[in-house]
């Protein structure tokens, strides 16, 4: 007889991860401390504009639209390091789009702006969300999991596996497994596939992608904990 959607245990932790501040805030510092981010505008190996962690500007409207967000800040490199108008990220970005084919550390010195940290986690916050909307759209039933589940999922998508995470042949058996409506649901079938479909990966980066696995695999767990699960089961009700 397939479970209940909910509710789950008294006491159970539940939440949208796009609107849980600190769990985002968690998500993106963890990315940021690891990857790294280049406080400026570059070309990616497609000729696209990008800044911090990936972000994409495809358009010099986009520049615009990110000046002139309050959460957003660019200032000039060279001294007085003053903040820079809209009009000015609009130029820095067009310069930085009339250079494609750079190596990405050379456009520090074509890029006259820079952002900061804090302007980078607000832009990494804003792609999780992204992320997580498709994820959400895609497996509606996540929202009744923990937060810390869809860190996990999320996280996916950011991996050398050439696995698409949300909907490929490799994925069905875990997302069978993971949907409480369903008489199938099992946790720990589940996470076996969520453990072994993105193992082994990295080439020659291998050493930092594994522990990046292993972050991935424990916000798995945490999450049905956190739902009053034991030993990493998930309680749903009777």
């Amino acid at each position: 007889m397939p479970v209940s959607f909910e509710p789950f245990c008294t006491g159970v932790t539940v939440g949208d991860l796009r609107r849980n501040p600190a769990r985002l805030s968690e998500r993106a510092a963890f990315i940021l401390s690891r990857e790294g981010f280049d406080p400026y505008f570059y070309c990616d190996q497609l000729g696209w504009v990008t800044i911090g962690i990936g972000t994409l500007v495809a358009r010099e409207d986009d520049a615009r639209r990110i000046a002139r967000n309050p959460n957003v800040h660019f200032t000039f490199h060279n001294a007085p390091h003053r903040h820079a108008s809209v009009d000015e990220v609009a130029a820095d970005w067009q310069r930085v789009h009339d250079r494609p084919g750079l190596a990405e550390d050379d456009y520090r010195t074509v890029a006259q702006l820079r952002v900061d940290t804090a302007s980078v986690n607000y832009q990494m916050r804003q792609e999780i969300s992204r992320s997580s909307n498709d994820l959400y759209r895609i497996h509606p039933f996540l929202l009744a999991f923990d937060s810390r589940v869809a860190m996990a999922l999320v996280d996916t998508r950011y991996n050398p596996a050439g696995v698409s995470p949300y909907q490929s042949p490799q994925t069905r058996p875990l997302w069978a497994a993971l949907d409480l409506r369903e008489a199938r649901f099992d946790w720990n079938t589940a996470v076996a596939p969520f453990e072994s479909i993105w193992a082994n990966r990295g080439g020659p980066m291998r050493g930092r992608y594994v522990t990046r696995r292993w972050q991935r695999v424990q916000w798995l767990r945490l999450g049905p904990e956190a739902m009053g699960g034991p030993s990493g089961s998930i309680c749903v009700a009777d």
